[in-house]
């Protein structure tokens, strides 16, 4: 068992939780729980760090967990609105956007210049 694995048997016996209510808790399976409670998960393993996002751990609980599975704390997203992936959208479609039309007048102006050099050619040939 790990340290990470010790803090969260620790929270769990602390709430007087089975394996099955720290699942529900933390929405997800109570044999990956285990798993995770056990050590036979690594505590950077997607399902600890849906754990570490849940709602159901302190503020305190919370960071303790962080500094032992080792993740940096803006490496774990607390909660991500709507409103945030929309912006995120807005602003990727607005690059690729500006993206497209800066490439369009890029082959407008090479078109051009083409057709200007060979009304050039024809002109004084």
């Amino acid at each position: 068992m790990n340290a990470f694995g010790e803090k969260l048997k620790e929270i769990r016996m602390r709430d007087d939780l089975t394996l099955e209510q720290a699942g529900e808790r933390f929405n997800v399976l109570p044999g990956t729980y285990d798993n995770v409670e056990r050590g036979m998960s690594s505590p950077q393993s997607p399902t600890a760090r849906k754990i570490l996002v849940s709602d159901a751990l302190d503020a305190e609980d919370k960071e303790a967990l962080t500094k032992l599975a080792k993740i940096k704390p803006q490496n774990v997203v607390i909660n991500v609105t709507d409103d945030d992936r929309a912006e995120y959208r807005r602003r990727k479609n607005a690059k690729y956007f500006k993206e497209r039309e800066k490439l369009k007048r890029t082959r407008k102006d090479k078109v051009i210049r083409a057709v200007s050099k060979s009304a050039a050619q024809r002109i004084f040939y």
